[in-house]
């Protein structure tokens, strides 16, 4: 049988292997997170009680769950890396 490229084997870039693998399957930006993960990963890490909207769900980071949460935008966003 054939897989329709031909027979012979192909090499593969290991490069361009990597970076797909890391664009497909790296952690997705959070769309939630808990004050602990946004005091830790965040570029401002003291949120403005004044614009931060809260309620009960799952950190995005942590994973933790039933805690309160606000979007990234409240602590300035994610610092690069934040997903190491």
């Amino acid at each position: 049988m054939s897989a329709g490229k031909g027979d012979m084997l192909r090499a593969v870039n290991g490069e361009a292997y990597r970076r797909n693998y890391v664009r497909i399957f790296r952690k997705q930006y959070p769309d939630w997170i808990c004050k602990t993960c946004g005091c830790l990963h965040g570029n401002n890490p003291t949120p403005s009680p004044h614009f931060a909207t809260w309620h009960y769900g799952e950190c995005g980071i942590c994973g933790e769950f039933a805690v309160e949460v606000t979007e990234p935008r409240d602590f300035g966003f994610l610092r690069k890396g934040w997903d190491k």
